[in-house]
């Protein structure tokens, strides 16, 4: 073989192939109660500024009672709920759990700031980078009960992330993850006595595979009711 030939072939298979997973951070946990309308996540240790820095906020709760949610900000940039909006279990205590998210190019500590009626409300945080800010696919899984919370379908994209959540009534119940798709999932968090009345538990992939028809399952440790979903995001 002529001297290089093997190495620039090598280069250019690597070239060639499937693009590295789109980086995707965990940045951290907040609870708190309600406070003058408000839920804060103080100076936020997100990753560092940049024009394409995507935020994303898994948020659950409960209340007594119905509640409203009138935004959530970063360092004063609104970001934007997702499309399945407010998903919540109506019964003696209010579970609830939606996502917000959007480019927050600058500022390296900001507050986020949920503006809210609600009693409790925690707040796992996610900076993404090389992604639109529109997502590929926003699934929802409403008021279902039982051990398995599957959220099914989820699209996801090359070089992309997919950010997954659940509030389950009642404390005391553990959470495992898995994937039928060939990525592996990161467990975030994992509540489950993180409010008076809820368990909760965030989790990500970063995903390789363009697929439209692999499904999210958060396996829980006992018989719950629980709302949930998983948001997409791909270049």
């Amino acid at each position: 073989m002529i001297p290089g030939i093997g190495a620039a072939i090598g280069g250019f298979e690597q070239a060639a192939g499937a693009p590295p997973a789109a980086p995707i951070t965990y940045i951290g946990r907040s609870q708190a109660a309600a406070s003058g309308g408000t839920v804060t996540y103080a100076s936020a240790p997100l990753s560092a500024p940049a024009a394409d820095r995507l935020v994303v906020v898994v948020i659950t709760g409960e209340s007594v009672g119905n509640y409203t949610t009138t935004g959530v900000s970063v360092g004063g940039t609104a970001l934007t709920r997702w499309s399945p909006g407010r998903i919540q279990l109506f019964t003696a205590i209010v579970s609830y759990f939606e996502i917000y998210y959007g480019i927050v190019a600058s500022g390296s500590a900001p507050n986020i700031v949920m503006t809210t009626t609600a009693e409790r409300a925690s707040m796992d945080v996610y900076c993404c980078s090389g992604l639109s800010a529109t997502p590929v696919d926003q699934v929802s899984k409403t008021s279902a009960s039982g051990t398995s919370c599957a959220i099914n379908d989820v699209e996801t994209k090359v070089g992309g992330a997919l950010i997954a959540g659940i509030a389950a009534q009642g404390t005391g119940a553990s959470v495992t993850e898995s994937w039928t798709g060939t990525d592996s999932v990161v467990e975030d968090s994992d509540q489950s006595a993180s409010m008076t009345n809820t368990s909760t538990a965030a989790a990500h992939i970063a995903t390789t595979v363009a697929a439209t028809t692999d499904d999210f399952t958060f396996t829980l440790s006992a018989s719950k009711t629980f709302v949930g979903g998983a948001i997409s995001f791909g270049p």
